[in-house]
């Protein structure tokens, strides 16, 4: 795994195609970060990029491999209050569909006791944005420890979006279109 360090954070990037190699990359990167990381206990959240239904090989949501290491990973280190929690897209929330079923997150879930929370069906607290007001969810901004799993995507407004649009995901059901008012200005970079 090569590690960057940048002004405001580190990235680790590894290469992996198989689930065991998924695995010893999530490994490593738990090691290097061992210092930063709950004790066991501690609720941990994650957020996962699960805009639709469509599975991670087309390019819209996170791998369900990088997701179930992250449960071995953490069910290993004792971690037993694990919650992985996000909000699909405006489209599938006015359509009620449940991308957790489709994408088979709840079954990985439920294999390791972790719960599984729509965020787009959850309460939410007023955040500023740039262009106005929007609602975050609680289960986000209370999160004790929060684990990000983005999915590096393109995105019309933005061109490269890389990884900033998982947090749209955050915001409850249809006020994701209060984000969109203007991307690059909502968005933190």
């Amino acid at each position: 795994m090569k590690w960057y360090d940048f002004h405001e954070g580190r990235v680790g990037v590894g290469h992996a195609w198989t689930a065991d190699e998924v695995r010893r990359v999530v490994e490593e990167a738990f090691e290097r970060l061992d210092a930063l990381l709950p004790s066991p206990g501690t609720e941990v959240v994650i957020k996962p990029n699960l805009n639709n239904d469509l599975p991670a090989l087309v390019g819209n949501c996170a791998d369900l491999r990088v997701l179930q290491a992250l449960l071995e990973v953490l069910a290993d280190r004792g971690h037993d209050r694990i919650t992985i929690a996000d909000g699909s897209n405006v489209g599938m929330e006015r359509r009620n569909i449940d991308t957790f079923g489709r994408l088979r997150v709840d079954r990985l879930a439920q294999r390791f006791g972790a719960r599984t929370v729509d965020l787009n069906r959850t309460e939410g607290r007023d955040v500023a944005l740039e262009t106005g007001i929007t609602s975050v969810a609680r289960e986000i901004l209370d999160a004790p420890f929060l684990v990000a799993v983005p999915k590096l995507k393109t995105h019309a407004e933005a061109g490269l979006s890389m990884a900033t649009k998982l947090w749209v995901g955050a915001v409850v059901a249809q006020r994701k279109r209060d984000v969109h008012a203007d991307l690059l200005r909502n968005l933190p970079t």
